[in-house]
């Protein structure tokens, strides 16, 4: 998120928005695994693994952003997965 103060606040409020809502949660858990938080990012090209690290480190930031600012929004999305699959 943004380092920018006014913008962190918006940011922040937007999330807790997001993860509020099944569809927003459900979304947000697709995101993560599209960014490839919970895979390895090695491969023997540098190019392709260049890349997916950046989206991997897309989606730590995201990832950080929710437990920091809505644990159990992010936790009630984990037992949503769990639970359907």
């Amino acid at each position: 998120m943004s380092k920018n103060q006014g913008d962190s606040y918006s940011e922040k409020e937007d999330l807790v928005a997001v993860m509020s809502d099944k569809s927003g949660r459900r979304f947000v858990c697709r995101l993560l695994e599209e960014t490839g938080i919970w895979r390895l990012s090695f491969s023997p090209d540098p190019l392709v693994m260049a890349f997916n690290e950046g989206g991997r480190n897309i989606g730590l930031r995201l990832l950080s952003d929710l437990q920091e600012h809505c644990p159990g929004s992010y936790q009630k999305m984990i037992e949503e997965v769990n639970t359907n699959g």
